[in-house]
């Protein structure tokens, strides 16, 4: 029955694709199994890795089919331009990031990570923006919050 319905299969065309299509899609599964690195299955559930990587930012790849869309770009303190100065007993530390896109719309969205250790008076974080043309305005200006004693 079963050498049947196997011989029926090769026999058709849609059999012979769908037999085909089968055989690929499990040479595929065993091949994940060889190939990929064991570690990858650990990183596909950790949060902290998918926060450099969020789910909305588009792989690289996708501007080759399409708008070039801005790539997703991760930053920290060593990409950046640090300049300190203190007037009047206050410290202004400001870190300066230069990020030049070409693309064919804008960034949806940015995120911004920061880990800061202070005394009694909170600092005061302030996030701003420098277009092309000069224009500068500020897109976040909060104090953080105070310590708990």
């Amino acid at each position: 029955m079963q050498k049947k319905l196997f011989i029926g299969l090769l026999k058709s065309h849609r059999g012979i694709i769908g037999v085909s299509i089968l055989a690929f899609l499990l040479s595929l599964t065993a091949i994940a199994v060889l190939v990929i690195p064991f570690d990858s299955y650990r990183l596909w559930n950790d949060p902290d890795y998918w926060i450099n990587n969020p789910k909305t930012a588009a792989p690289f790849w996708t501007s080759y089919f399409g708008s070039k869309d801005f790539e997703h770009v991760s930053l920290d303190k060593n990409n950046a331009k640090i300049t300190s100065e203190v007037s009047e007993g206050i410290r202004v530390d400001n870190f300066g990031f230069e990020i030049n896109i070409q693309a064919d719309d804008f960034p949806d969205d940015f995120m911004f990570f920061h880990s800061v250790n202070y005394g009694e008076i909170p600092p005061v974080l302030q996030i701003d923006i420098t277009r092309p043309d000069n224009n500068t305005f500020t897109v976040y200006y909060s104090s953080l919050p105070t310590t708990s004693s």
